[in-house]
């Protein structure tokens, strides 16, 4: 899941490199991949954070999803689109994602947070899930109408803040 997000990283960052210089079947390709690897990610996440995790791990996989979905998502959905103003959006976003990450790594127990820190970590939760709808919709949004920036960020934001509450 992570490997297909570092190689749209480092294509991207490349000087001068564009998503849609790529010919048309390694754009397809790579896209597919990445989707598929989303995917195939999402589905094991959600069979061992149901069935198999004890409380602190699952405390230890939120604050990665976190780290995805509001730092590492958006700058895949927004270079998909090839809006620049969004991908400088979701490029502020990006450092949330190692920092998440590290977090994860160094922090010795999530056993022992108390009641508030779990609901910070609740609501942090659904914070990214409203950043990465957001950037969701916005790709879509932007693929399928033919509208103003302007407009497709506002029926965005609506889109977003509808999806908060699931």
């Amino acid at each position: 899941m992570y490997g297909s997000y570092l190689a749209l990283a480092l294509a991207l960052a490349v000087e001068g490199l564009d998503w849609f210089a790529f010919p048309y079947p390694v754009r397809e390709l790579s896209l597919q991949l990445l989707v598929l690897g989303f995917l195939a990610g999402l589905v094991i996440f959600l069979r061992n954070y149901f069935y198999s995790l004890t409380e602190t791990e699952k405390n230890r996989l939120r604050v990665v999803l976190v780290g995805c979905l509001a730092g590492a998502l958006p700058l895949l959905l927004s270079s998909l689109t090839g809006e620049d103003t969004l991908v400088r959006a979701a490029l502020v976003l990006l450092p949330l994602f190692p920092a998440t990450l590290f977090v994860a790594v160094f922090k010795q127990t999530f056993a022992e947070i108390g009641p508030t820190v779990q609901k910070v970590l609740v609501v942090s939760l659904v914070c990214a899930g409203f950043v990465s709808s957001f950037f969701a919709s916005y790709g879509f949004l932007s693929v399928t109408l033919d509208l103003r920036i302007s407009t497709l960020a506002w029926i965005s934001l609506v889109v977003a803040a509808a999806l908060i509450y699931p």
